[in-house]
């Protein structure tokens, strides 16, 4: 079994196993108390979905067997997870919204871990960094990197989307959300007014269950803050 990994801001990024998963977020800082009600609930029902949409390993299992099938997968691998009916009934859902899982990896994983993307090797997000060619804000707001690491057989469009600010304390906030996507050649115009169409899920994240030209632009997705990215490449089938 692949380690598992929860894409979220602050605690581990991986995870041994889904059992790990479930005994974490039900016990210590995980678990809250309603203060109407008094009951005490958990976390996991907020990312039980990110856990099966960003995993290939469970991605593959759903779109294999089926929603049935995956839980019944989820509970013998953690069987404390069959009590948690919030979570259920939350990935039931999540599930239905879905639909047909797009035929390629998103795959969860810590910003500081290597990666490949058209063959060319990435030492985690630092180096995409460095070897972005173009910043795309919007389609009036297309402008080259002044300086940049050109890495052959690649050329990388950040298309980002600045943190929000409400008040002057906001000012030195230069976070951004930023989805980067990977070229195999030159990157066109063409390229620029596809990449900005992409409809985005709330903070510029561009990665969905829709995506049309994964094996020629694969993207990674990075929200500005936390230890965790999402990388969506071609999908890997075993020979």
């Amino acid at each position: 079994m692949n380690q598992i990994a929860v894409d979220r801001y602050i605690g581990p990024v991986w995870y041994n196993s889904f059992a790990d998963v479930v005994e974490d977020f039900t016990s210590g800082e995980h678990v809250r108390k309603n203060v109407i009600t008094g009951e005490f609930y958990n976390e996991l029902y907020v990312y039980i979905g990110y856990i099966v949409q960003y995993n290939t390993c469970y991605r593959d299992y759903l779109s294999a067997h089926g929603i049935d099938a995956l839980i019944e997968h989820l509970c013998d691998q953690a069987p404390a997870f069959r009590a948690e009916t919030e979570a259920i009934n939350t990935l039931r859902r999540k599930a239905e919204e879905w639909g047909p899982l797009g035929d390629y990896d998103i795959q969860c994983q810590g910003m500081y871990q290597d990666f490949f993307v058209h063959d060319v090797y990435f030492h985690g997000i630092g180096d995409v960094r460095r070897s972005v060619e173009l910043y795309q804000r919007d389609k009036r707001r297309v402008f080259p990197a002044k300086d940049y690491v050109q890495r052959e057989g690649i050329h990388i469009l950040c298309n980002y989307e600045p943190y929000p600010k409400f008040d002057i304390s906001d000012a030195g906030d230069d976070r951004e959300y930023v989805t980067y996507f990977f070229f195999n050649r030159p990157i066109t115009r063409e390229d620029l007014d596809y990449t900005e169409q992409l409809p985005s899920n709330g903070n510029n994240l561009k990665i969905s269950e829709r995506l049309d030209r994964v094996s020629e632009i694969p993207m990674l997705y990075y929200k500005g803050d936390g230890p965790s990215m999402l990388l969506v490449t071609p999908k890997e089938y075993d020979d």
